[in-house]
């Protein structure tokens, strides 16, 4: 069988685009960090997922890796996982976007939804009227500035 990396930002696909991949590859997977970047030169394919950096932050936060009375709890986390998916991408990765519909580098991926947590915080809720500042009460924005900035070309707003 033939084998690939799938190597993402907490939150960002993993599971969804794990399950695909593993019809067509043996998938080696990790989140990001120093290991996995040293890892990537080994693997003739590389996939890496993408999802909105806001959306990325509000999931963290639902699931308490940031609180609204104390937003450095994971901001080290944060940081390195995105400044290694901005290293990540260096290796020309396939990038999986789970808005560009079920089927990607001709995979299917299905439509079943990410795994969507509840919205215990409204994070969502409150980023689907608009509302930043709410989502900025958990982490400060700068913090998402950071990923916004290691996506690159990435994101487009």
């Amino acid at each position: 069988m033939k084998e690939c990396y799938l190597t993402t930002v907490w939150h960002s696909g993993t599971k969804y685009f794990k399950a695909g991949l593993e019809r067509e590859y043996r998938v080696a997977y990790s989140h990001l960090n120093e290991s996995v970047i040293r890892q990537l030169p080994n693997y003739d394919k590389i996939y890496v997922t993408y999802r909105d950096p806001i959306r990325v932050a509000a999931s963290w936060a639902n699931r308490g890796h940031f609180s609204k009375h104390d937003n450095s709890l994971n901001h080290e986390k944060w940081a390195n996982q995105w400044s290694r998916y901005k290293e990540a991408l260096e290796f020309n990765p396939i990038v999986l976007d789970f808005t560009k519909g079920p089927i990607q580098d001709g995979i299917d991926f299905g439509i079943e939804p990410i795994n969507q947590h509840a919205d215990k915080n409204k994070l969502h809720q409150e980023l689907d009227k608009g509302n930043l500042e709410y989502l900025y009460g958990y982490i400060p924005k700068e913090y998402i500035d950071h990923a916004i900035e290691c996506c690159g070309d990435l994101y487009q707003q």
